[in-house]
């Protein structure tokens, strides 16, 4: 409970200062991150089609030059069948949405 009081703290203290610099303008018009259809975002259809080729598929048979999934080879597989350039930060929070995310070795 502590870290959400302490992140909503923080949140009321970054609208006051906006709202001191600019005013209610300021508070409104702060936007949080990609909305769908924006450069760099997935569709839906590209996001289902990415899923089902990640299932059972290593990333050398891409010839990424990996040996397992990696936010860079997985950036590097959707700048090649979508031709859609993506930071390895938005693929995690990809992977996060999915679900998939670091295994520990068996």
């Amino acid at each position: 409970m502590g870290v959400a009081l302490r992140d909503a703290r923080r949140s009321v203290t970054s609208w006051c200062r906006r709202h001191t610099i600019g005013g209610d303008g300021a508070v409104a018009a702060a936007r949080r991150g990609q909305r769908q259809g924006e450069p760099g975002m997935l569709s839906r259809e590209q996001e289902l089609e990415l899923i089902d080729t990640l299932r059972g598929v290593h990333p050398d048979q891409f010839e990424l030059g990996e040996e397992l999934w990696t936010r860079q080879s997985l950036t590097g597989l959707i700048q090649r069948q979508f031709d859609l350039p993506m930071d390895a930060g938005a693929v995690g929070a990809y992977l996060r949405a999915w679900g998939l995310g670091p295994r520990e070795p068996r």
